[in-house]
């Protein structure tokens, strides 16, 4: 019975723990999002200026090179607003005609398995 209640004990401790840190992302997430909002200068429309609304002129589009085809334009355009996480413009997109310089590979592999401990030494039981 006394192990039980020192098991009961400590789960019940780490489960507070648990529920504390929970809570202390959840209100480091809210202050961060207010501090964010607070911080932001308010967006004016062209009317406050009394201005005349501009229509929107479409974004040019990306020079692309002979033999790409639009799904890969497509998809490249995808992976760099997901790593830019913002919009962007791409402005070219070409096949690159060299290739890779095997200098820095090679130095990859040699600075890879170089890390590794290779010597075998015997166990001292």
């Amino acid at each position: 019975m006394n192990g039980f209640l020192v098991a009961l004990i400590g789960i019940s401790v780490v489960f507070f723990a648990l529920v504390l840190i929970f809570v202390a992302l959840t209100l480091f997430d809210r202050i961060d999002r207010w501090m964010i909002e607070r911080n932001k200068e308010p967006e004016l429309e062209p009317d406050a200026y009394n201005l005349p609304k501009a229509a929107a002129a479409p974004a040019p589009a990306p020079v692309v090179e002979e033999g790409i085809s639009a799904e890969v334009v497509a998809a490249i355009g995808a992976a760099i607003v997901a790593a830019f996480d913002q919009t962007v413009q791409v402005k070219t997109i070409r096949y690159r005609r060299e290739a890779a310089n095997p200098q820095w590979h090679l130095q990859g592999r040699v600075a890879h398995v170089s890390s590794r401990n290779l010597t075998k030494k015997p166990r001292h039981r």
